[in-house]
C-alpha cells in the first residue's frame, strides 16, 4: 500500500500535474490592442502668387495676408510631422533607433 501511494505520488510529481487541467480557454482574457489617435490632418493654405515686371526686373510676391496664411500652413505641416514621429517613436521605442533618440532630443530642446 505505501509503495503505491509512493508510486503515485512520484508519477504525479514527474508529470508536473499535466494530467489535471485546472485552467480552461474561458479563463484567459485577450489582450486589448490600443491604436493611437493620428494628428489632426494637415490644412494647406492657398497661396496667390503675383508676378510684377518692372524696368526689366521681375519681382514676385504675394498679399501680406496670403503671406501669413502660408506661414500658417507650413507651421502645421511641421506639427504634424512631428507628431506622427512621436507615435511612430513610442511604438518602435524597445528598437532604440538613433531617429528616435533624435526626436526625443530635439522635443526636450525645444521645451
Amino acid at each position: 500500500m505505501f509503495r503505491a501511494i509512493v508510486l503515485s505520488i512520484s508519477i504525479l510529481m514527474l508529470s508536473g500535474c499535466g494530467i489535471f487541467s485546472f485552467f480552461t480557454n474561458d479563463d484567459v482574457e485577450t489582450a486589448v490592442v490600443v491604436h493611437p489617435e493620428l494628428p489632426r490632418p494637415v490644412q494647406n493654405q492657398n497661396i496667390d502668387w503675383v508676378i510684377i515686371e518692372k524696368e526689366e526686373k521681375v519681382f514676385v510676391g504675394t498679399p501680406y495676408q496670403k503671406f501669413l496664411n502660408h506661414l500658417e500652413s507650413q507651421e502645421d505641416i511641421i506639427r504634424y510631422i512631428r507628431q506622427i514621429n512621436r507615435s511612430v517613436c513610442f511604438y518602435r521605442k524597445e528598437l532604440e533607433e538613433v531617429f528616435c533618440k533624435q526626436i526625443k532630443d530635439k522635443e526636450d530642446e525645444d521645451i
